[in-house]
């Protein structure tokens, strides 16, 4: 008896492997997309302060700022989503 249940668990038990296998390479991903989307908020930024510390129009480069904003915390969001999910696994 104790086989035969062996036998349903692993199949079970692999395809739990493969759900895990996937989500950690999507949460590495997302991870990926958050530490890009950091960098381009910074860059953005600096680029604003730079322009209207030079008496410049900064309007186009604030819209750009706040996309990369709104962007970067869907990847978080994403990302922390992930990371439950996988904690919902372990």
């Amino acid at each position: 008896m104790s086989a035969i249940h062996h036998h349903h668990d692993h199949p079970r038990r692999r395809e739990a492997n493969k759900d895990r296998a996937a989500l950690e390479e999507q949460l590495s991903m997302a991870g990926e997309n958050v530490r890009r989307g950091i960098e381009h908020v910074r860059k953005q930024r600096e680029k604003v302060q730079w322009l209207e510390r030079g008496g410049r129009d900064a309007a186009q480069d604030r819209k750009v700022l706040d996309t990369a904003e709104d962007s970067l915390l869907l990847h978080m969001s994403d990302r922390d989503r992930l990371l439950k999910e996988l904690e919902g696994i372990a």
